[in-house]
């Protein structure tokens, strides 16, 4: 919900991580999801760096001319407009 996309689009996200990194992130088991020593380092590796692009963005916020609005549209609309 956090991240605004369903579970198994985030499950296909991250094996195709875990496929470009050539590791395994995840240990999956019936008691559920938890990091492997490789998904811990990423963690960690990855913590700092999200943290300057969220920098970066604020940042740059004041630069901004314009304002982005985003419309949702129905499919099927789309493809006539």
């Amino acid at each position: 919900k956090l991240l605004h996309i369903s579970q198994p689009a985030l499950s296909k996200q991250i094996q195709r991580l875990e496929a470009d990194l050539e590791v395994t992130l995840l240990k999956r088991s019936a008691q559920g999801v938890e990091l492997t020593e490789a998904g811990e380092v990423f963690i960690a590796r990855m913590l700092p760096i999200l943290e300057q692009i969220h920098e970066v963005k604020t940042e740059m916020k004041k630069y901004q001319e314009k304002r982005r609005i985003s419309i949702g549209i129905l499919p099927s609309l789309a493809a006539y407009y």
